[in-house]
């Protein structure tokens, strides 16, 4: 916006963030109603790991036709391992279930979260280029690494370490080759 901010332009403004915002909520919730059976893990209330894989097909079409860009993120927290050692499964399970519920509402309505294996989490983002999705990765990583997470019957604050890789779509990528160079990336 410039200065100096006339009040018109102002209100015209936020008027539309506050619009956009609500159309996001909306579809957050929409595909949140989706979330049933075979496309709910249980563990997490994330997407399953299948549901993504499939999805991802439809996702690296539109990519293609539209020429958009599609970046795949995932987060490692292997301190679920530890915590699932240290103070029992039902620890881990909630420490996993609150780890894919702060991913998703710090991603957009678009994105979607799945969990991908014991400890690990996948975001597809699609339109968004790799540099786009490398400030996303770093500030979720951040918020997480620095969150202490209470766990039932643990007695002390639990931190976590998230190890992130990512990669963009390129021109002969299939679901598969898009996931195994993000998997590869992981630092």
């Amino acid at each position: 916006m410039e200065r100096p901010l006339h009040d018109e332009e102002l209100r015209y403004d936020l008027t539309t963030l506050i619009k956009r915002q609500r159309l996001r909520w909306s579809i957050r919730q929409a595909l949140d109603r989706t979330k049933q059976g075979a496309t709910l893990d249980e563990t997490t209330g994330a997407y399953t790991w299948e549901f993504l894989s499939q999805h991802l097909g439809g996702l690296i079409g539109a990519a293609h036709t539209w020429e958009k860009h599609l970046t795949l993120v995932f987060f490692s927290v292997p301190g679920i391992v530890e915590v699932r050692e240290q103070f029992g499964d039902e620890a881990g399970v909630h420490l996993t279930r609150q780890l894919a519920q702060w991913i998703t509402t710090l991603v957009r309505a678009e994105d979607l979260t799945a969990h991908y294996g014991e400890h690990d989490f996948c975001v597809s983002l699609p339109d968004t280029p790799l540099h786009e999705a490398g400030v996303v990765m770093n500030r979720i990583a951040g918020i997480l690494s620095y969150t202490d997470f209470a766990v039932p019957e643990v007695y002390q604050p639990v931190t976590v370490e998230v190890e992130v890789g990512m990669a963009e779509l390129e021109p002969h990528d299939t679901a598969e080759s898009l996931i195994a160079r993000a998997r590869e990336n992981l630092d």
